[in-house]
Parts: C-alpha cells; sequence; structure tokens
C-alpha cells in the first residue's frame, strides 16, 4: 500500500507541475495578445492621424 502511495503522490506532484506550466504558458498567451491588441490601436491610431480617418 505505500508503494502505490508514493505512486500516487508521484503523480499528483508531475500533474501539479504540468498545471503550474499550462498556466505560465496561458499567462504568457495572454500578454503576448495584449501586446499586439495595444500594437494595433497605436497603429490604426497613427493611420488616421496620418490620413485624417
Amino acid at each position: 500500500m505505500v508503494g502505490a502511495t508514493s505512486k500516487s503522490k508521484k503523480k499528483i506532484d508531475e500533474y501539479i507541475e504540468d498545471l503550474d506550466v499550462l498556466v505560465d504558458a496561458v499567462h504568457l498567451a495572454s500578454e503576448g495578445i495584449n501586446l499586439i491588441n495595444a500594437f494595433a490601436d497605436n497603429l490604426i491610431e497613427d493611420l488616421s492621424k496620418r490620413f485624417a480617418l
């Protein structure tokens, strides 16, 4: 029974580590999306000023 508990704990630890990596990836993706949106907003503003749209 002790072996099974140790195996279960190891699987849980691996699962938690995978979730941490996933959370980091989602956070980075969110930051990337925010940067792209800011770039697009600035580009639209710049083009609007240049061409008086």
